[in-house]
């Protein structure tokens, strides 16, 4: 996953995830260098 922003449900994928309409949150993800 590259650094920005995301829902959720994208930075850490797994089986059963929600889709995107049922979230309504976001993310920042970053690299720590």
């Amino acid at each position: 996953l590259e650094p920005g922003v995301v829902q959720p449900q994208q930075w850490r994928p797994e089986p059963g995830q929600l889709t995107p309409l049922q979230v309504t949150a976001w993310c920042g993800v970053a690299r720590k260098p």
